[in-house]
């Protein structure tokens, strides 16, 4: 039987909520047009005290067709990549609270500004997103934000990095080779401090072995003074919010949401050192590695951000070798991810 909600008020439930059964709340976009079909019947519940019955009801929690088409879409196409999964889930959630002007919770992401709601921009065209079919695939990897939002009480806009914590060890800094921060100028100021850091990682008996690939180690675990750390958090900061090796990105970040499965947090950077201060709180959680090339199993070589010639004048400082099968190849490039 499919009823519409519309038609058939209960009193002392949310806007948002129908009375169905026990445990769930349904949820609905657009609560004018859509209809809900009950999929299961009031139950009798008795007492063990009595002969008496009273009714039990449960709730049932669902949103729009257009909605769980979206999301069950996103789900398959990414299943193997989650980061990129939860990138357009958060964006897709963000749409779903703009189009039931859910704007408490919108508060409780953004903040107060967010009272009179957002819009959610196209990052090409600048165009405001209406439909979940409108998200179809994640930001370029050239922009370092993978969300474009206006405030609409202040007009402001906010690009948005979003990170997932439901993910392993996602990406921070990319395999970068020490040429490219040397030739860098935004990155080459810091070429000092990441030198000692380097040297320290280099010294662990699993790299001078000469048998490993890679070498995870964390970042906290190194002897810094308190300018190679705020160097190196500018570094990470850096590749957050702003660039890669190769230069400024065409979209920089300059904000945070992290998504899990209970909560999106959002957090505002607007200066150097809001983005250095977001770096330090997560600084026990970066898992440092140097990588380089690795013969893959159709024989081909895969440079992992060194070149395929080797390492050049500017890399030798944070290169190291290794042998498999008889075969001495180099590592050089650092990576950093966060756990």
């Amino acid at each position: 039987m499919a009823i519409n909600r519309q038609e058939h008020p209960q009193p002392g439930l949310l806007d948002d909520d129908f009375l169905i059964s026990h445990d769930d709340v349904l949820r609905t976009d657009d609560v004018a047009a859509v209809n809900v079909v009950i999929i299961s019947e009031e139950q009798r519940e008795v007492s063990p005290l009595s002969n008496n019955s009273k009714p039990k009801l449960k709730r049932l929690k669902l949103h729009s067709q257009c909605y769980d088409d979206a999301t069950d879409k996103i789900n398959s196409v990414y299943k193997k990549n989650n980061g990129e999964k939860h990138e357009l889930l958060t964006v897709t959630e963000l749409l779903y609270l703009i189009k039931t002007k859910k704007y408490d919770k919108l508060v409780n992401i953004f903040g107060d500004q967010a009272s009179e709601g957002i819009e959610i921009l196209d990052m090409e065209t600048r165009t405001v997103i209406k439909e979940y079919n409108e998200i179809t695939k994640k930001a370029k990897p050239l922009y370092k934000a993978d969300c474009i939002i206006r405030i609409i009480k202040t007009g402001a806009l906010r690009y948005i990095s979003i990170k997932s914590k439901d993910c392993s060890n996602p990406s921070i800094v990319n395999v970068t080779r020490r040429s490219m921060v040397y030739d860098n100028p935004d990155l080459n100021k810091y070429i000092a401090s990441l030198d000692v850091l380097t040297s320290q990682y280099l010294s662990d008996p699993d790299n001078i072995c000469m048998t490993k690939s890679e070498v995870d180690r964390k970042l906290s675990s190194y002897e810094l003074s308190d300018s190679q750390k705020n160097d190196i958090a500018s570094f990470i900061a850096y590749y957050m919010f702003k660039g890669t090796g190769k230069g400024t990105s065409e979209i920089q970040a300059d904000s945070i949401i992290e998504y899990s499965k209970n909560e999106l947090n959002f957090i505002y950077c607007e200066t150097e050192d809001n983005k250095k201060d977001y770096v330090f709180k997560n600084w026990n959680r970066y898992v440092l590695s140097i990588r380089g090339h690795k013969r893959g199993k159709t024989g081909n070589i895969r440079s992992n951000g060194l070149l395929l010639g080797g390492p050049q004048e500017n890399d030798h400082e944070w290169v190291c070798y290794y042998t498999e099968n008889g075969e001495t190849l180099p590592r050089g490039s650092i990576a950093i991810r966060i756990s």
